[in-house]
Order: C-alpha cells, then structure tokens, then sequence
C-alpha cells in the first residue's frame, strides 16, 4: 500500500543581520573523539603545545560554546559562530502539521567573525520562523530587530508520504513525521480490518479479484495537514456489507460456471459458492448464505449461465441427497468417529496454506497419522512453501500437486476406500460434516475423482 499525499508551499526569502551557528566538518571532530572533559584535552595539548597556545586554544573553545561547565560538549559536529547579513529561503506551510516553517538554503551575503554591537535586541516574530529543529547544517541564533525583510519566492511540492511507514519529502530530500490516521484520508475506512469499505459498482475487474484498488482524489482536506491531491496505490479494500459482499460471491461464481461451461445441479452449485466463500478470507467476514433464487435472479442477466443452472432445476426439481451415512464433527476430537484408519486420500484444492497444514497436523494426530495422500494446488503463498514442507516431511505424507481445473470443486476424504464427501475446507472442519457415498456416486457428483482415484493406485 502507498499514498501519496501532495500540496503546493510557499517559499519566502528572509534578509537580515544576525548570528549563526554553522555546523560542518572541521579538524576539531577528530581531536575531540578521544576527550570528554577540558582536563583531558588540556593534558594532551600540554604535551603538545606550549602553556601560552593552550591556553588560547581553551578559551576559544569556552567562547564558542564547545566547552561548557568543564566538559566537551560537541562530539560529532563543531559549532562555527558567524555575525552578519544572510539570505535565507524557508518554506511557510498553510497548516501546523508536518511543520509551519522549515528552513531551505541559507547564503552569506557579508558575514563577519562575530558581532561587536552591544544592546541588540532579537527580532522575536522572525526568530519563530527560522527556528528548524531538523535542520542540521545551521541554526539561527538570533536576528535583529527591525533588520529584517521577507519576500515571497515561488511554491514547491510538500508530499506526504506512506510506504509502510509515514515520512514527508521536500526538494526530494526526506524527513521522519508523525502518523497520519487513515480515516482521516479515506471515507469509509473500516477500522477492524484496516480496509476501505466499497460498492462492487465502484470497482474494476482487477479490483474485484485482488480486493485491491489504485485511485487518485483531486483535492481532499485533511485535518491539520491542509488541502492535498491523494495518490493512493494497492489500498486493500472490502464490501460495503452483506449484499455487496453476496455480488463479489456472484461475480467469482459466474466465472465459475463459465469456465465449467456445462449443467449444473444445485448441489455442486452450492459447493461452488462455498468454495468461493472458503477461498476468500474477507467474504467470511459476513454472513453469507446460499440462497438459489437469488442466484438465479442474479444469472438472468446473462442467458447462457442462467440457462446452466436452471436446466437442472426444471429437469430435476428435487433435493438430491444419496448419502448413506453421516459424520458430524464440532470439534477436532470427533474425529476420533474415523477409527483406526490405515489409509487417507485427501482431495481438496484449497489446502494450500500454512493455517491449512497446521490443521492437518492436528487432525492426523488425531488419527494415529495414518498413510495419507493430499490432492491439491502449489501452495497459495511463495513465502509459506518452506515452513509447509517441514511439517509435510515431520507428517509423511505424499502432496501430489495438480492444476485447479484439475481437481474436483467438492471436497473428498478417502477413508480406507470409503468415499466421504465434505462442505469445509481444514480452516473449517473442526465444524462440518463428512457425508458417505458409494463410489460409484461420488464419481458421478464429481467430475475427474475417478482418474484421480486411478492414478493413486500406482502411487501406492
């Protein structure tokens, strides 16, 4: 995720007399790094220098500042005091926030080594506003009284920005500040997950697949920080509600069955819309269920995938329901109703994360780990591959990695040659149910679980 946010400044040209303090590179550093009192410098000195020099050398030090109460106080950096006449360009924003004033370029225009006049009196309005606290080249110690002019001297680009982390940038150079709060620059900014809240109208088809979106807002006031032009790249986004959220189902689910491009009962329908559901994270947020009329009223808008799903209705218009036995499970323990099993083949394309795996180490545990085969997709995330293969080689079992289209939508639990088919993914099966069918049935509900099956025997 990066926002830029970007807003003209003011520059102005500040001329005056008065004193600076001028922080460079100087000789000094090195001599000073192994001191830290006036005693051990003059003690080396002492032995270098004749008692006259040093002290000359002392009292200069004492008169700029470096040394005060008997110690050293300048380490990495020397203070070199000028008096005299000064150009200087700051930068004067409209707002508090990330700064109001902030120094740019200063220019000798006649410097002396120090000033001679006694009485002067520091022009305090003008002092205000050079006084920069990031600024490490230079500070201005004071300016004097009605010695001073400010004229305006063009605009520059303040941006704002985040990239994991919240800096500002002027003149391309960069500096630290304080967060800015997300509700502040987006409307609709969903606190529990960190996520813009959108209608499925408002976004694209890229959008729509990644739950991410790129947009620009011309002008937006931001509390403090004044008037910006956002730039907002990869901000990770979620439906408005449930009924947004039932469209985002329907959009993956119409690709679905286009990709299927065949009938469709309504059981395999429901599976397609719980995978959906399963594959997404932000869709469980909501309380989406499965509801056919308005799924069928959603397809209307395109005939061919209305005429997919509704075909099987009119031809079949009855609950199909062939299991013979059924296994609840609440919790992981229940599985303890799979006893003494020998041999598992696991086929579902979505254990393909690392949560999914840690899951499975549970559950074979449960079990006794017996012999097990997994049928799914490459892991989900590059980055989990390492961690995933680990607990693979401590379980021992076999993955044999297929393409999606490859592997059924339903869920399958091979239990000893017992054909069990399931609604949930791991993430969900603690509260499920495992459904029993023959075999020659579960082959017909899904399409490519024999060759599956046939494969596997020359596995083993």
């Amino acid at each position: 995720m990066k926002i830029e946010l970007i807003k003209k400044i003011d520059v102005f040209k500040i001329i005056f007399i008065g004193e600076i303090e001028f922080f460079n590179d100087s000789p000094y550093n090195d001599l000073f790094k192994d001191f830290n009192t006036k005693e051990e410098l003059e003690g080396y000195l002492n032995e270098k220098l004749p008692k006259k020099a040093v002290e000359n050398i002392i009292g200069k030090l004492e008169k700029l500042g470096v040394i005060k109460n008997n110690d050293i106080v300048y380490k990495d950096i020397f203070p070199n005091k000028e008096y005299g006449k000064y150009e200087l360009l700051i930068y004067e924003n409209d707002e508090k926030l990330p700064f109001k004033y902030k120094n740019k370029k200063i220019s000798r225009l006649k410097p002396t080594s120090e000033n001679t006049h006694s009485k002067i009196v520091c022009d305090k309005d003008f002092i205000f506003q050079v006084k920069d606290k990031t600024n490490k080249e230079f500070v201005v110690k004071f300016i004097e009284k009605h010695k001073a002019i400010k004229e305006f001297n063009g605009k520059e680009d303040l941006k704002i920005i985040y990239d994991g982390e919240w800096k500002y940038s002027i003149n391309e150079k960069i500096y630290e500040t304080q967060d800015i709060d997300f509700n502040l620059i987006f409307d609709n900014w969903d606190i529990n997950t960190n996520r813009i809240k959108v209608k499925f109208e408002e976004t694209d088809e890229t959008d729509k697949k990644n739950f991410y979106t790129s947009f620009i807002i011309e002008k937006k006031e931001i509390e403090n920080y004044g008037i910006f032009k956002i730039k907002a790249e990869n901000i990770p986004i979620i439906p408005a509600d449930e009924k947004e959220a039932f469209k985002w189902v329907m959009f993956f689910l119409a690709k679905e069955i286009q990709e299927l491009d065949r009938y469709i009962d309504k059981t395999e329908l429901e599976h397609l819309f719980y995978d959906i559901i399963d594959r997404y994270e932000i869709l469980k947020l909501f309380k989406l269920r499965f509801d056919i009329d308005m799924i069928l009223k959603t397809l209307r808008k395109n005939k061919k995938l209305y005429f997919l799903v509704k075909t099987p209705l009119d031809v079949y218009p009855f609950e199909k329901n062939f299991a013979k036995e059924r296994i609840i499970i609440q919790h992981l323990d229940d599985f303890k109703e799979f006893c003494k099993i020998k041999n598992l083949i696991i086929v579902d394309r979505y254990v393909n994360t690392l949560r999914h795996f840690k899951i499975l180490r549970e559950i074979l545990n449960k079990l006794e780990n017996p012999k097990t085969f997994i049928i799914t997709q490459k892991p989900f995330k590059d980055k989990e591959k390492k961690d995933i293969d680990k607990i693979i080689e401590e379980l021992g079992v076999k993955i044999i990695i297929k393409e999606k289209k490859d592997i059924p939508h339903q869920r399958w639990w091979i239990v000893d040659n017992k054909f069990y088919e399931t609604g949930n993914s791991l993430d969900g099966i603690h509260k499920t149910s495992f459904n029993l069918y023959e075999k020659e049935e579960a082959f017909n509900i899904s399409k490519g679980l024999q060759d599956i099956v046939e494969e596997l025997k020359c596995e083993k």
